[in-house]
């Protein structure tokens, strides 16, 4: 993750002690997660939003493959005619209210 957070602040521009201070987290603790086998998430969380980036990106160093999946979804399916059928699947039995 160390190679991936440093070419993540220097295509933002930023330095570490930035980072740090933007997202409220020890300049210490970020240093250390190449070296910790386990991260605090909310940390990481933080961090990634100071640098605009996605947790998925700080971590393996590639955009997240889930963002924008349900946009180019829609587009491909609104690209022509669409035709959209509704069908009642279940009916539920109304109870008779007392007289």
């Amino acid at each position: 993750m160390k190679k991936n957070l440093e070419a993540i602040l220097k295509k933002k521009g930023m330095n570490l002690n930035q980072v740090s201070k933007v997202a409220q987290v020890p300049k210490s603790t970020i240093y250390s997660w190449s070296d910790q086998k386990s991260v605090n998430l909310k940390q990481l969380r933080a961090v990634a939003l100071a640098l605009g980036v996605s947790v998925h990106e700080l971590a393996y160093g590639e955009p997240d493959p889930h963002v924008g999946v349900g946009t180019e979804f829609l587009e491909e399916l609104f690209s022509g005619d669409v035709r959209i059928s509704i069908h009642r699947l279940h009916k539920e039995k109304k109870e008779k209210e007392p007289s």
